[in-house]
């Protein structure tokens, strides 16, 4: 209802429309429950935080930053970075968590970035531009270009992620 209240006033953003919200935006606990799931296992937890912190170190020795991150810092880095990282773990003698517990976080990695339902988050996971900017840009309505209105229509968020998309937004906001 408000995008026929604001008209042409507003630009209307949904996730199969023009919302993009890039996961490495999210911070690790944001990201483990998009991954896994509410109530999601500890161990399963530990392997997905080893290989976000993997990924975004390659990022900064490829992007030659002599930064370290934490889990939780917003850099971009690839998801195929977190798959190869679960793939040579798993195969470590000296693991020390269980095979089914990589499998798992890899199977639901896999099974996110094709589902079309994430687009918005995963979709530009090719892709390892700081696109920050642009993310604040649409949200802001920066240039203006005669839309001054944004409206976020989260309907079709999937509902088992809706908490997390919205504290994302409330918190890049």
């Amino acid at each position: 209802e408000y995008a026929s209240a604001f008209g042409s006033q507003a630009c209307v953003l949904s996730p199969s429309d023009g919302l993009h919200l890039p996961y490495w935006l999210f911070n690790f606990e944001e990201l483990a429950e998009l991954i896994l799931g509410r109530g999601h296992d500890a161990e399963q937890v530990k392997v997905l935080a080893d290989a976000v912190l993997a990924a975004k170190h390659t990022h900064f020795v490829n992007s030659g930053l002599e930064q370290h991150g934490t889990v939780d810092t917003p850099v971009p880095y690839r998801m195929s970075d977190v798959v190869r990282f679960l793939d040579s773990a798993m195969g470590a003698l000296n693991r020390g968590e269980s095979v089914p517990a990589y499998q798992s976080v890899k199977s639901r990695v896999m099974a996110l970035q094709t589902d079309s339902r994430y687009a918005f988050v995963f979709g530009a996971s090719l892709s390892m531009r700081d696109d920050m900017s642009d993310v604040l840009s649409q949200l802001f309505r920066i240039p203006v270009a005669g839309q001054p209105v944004t409206i976020i229509d989260i309907s079709g968020v999937p509902s088992e992620v809706l908490n997390v998309v919205s504290a994302v937004i409330c918190r890049l906001t």
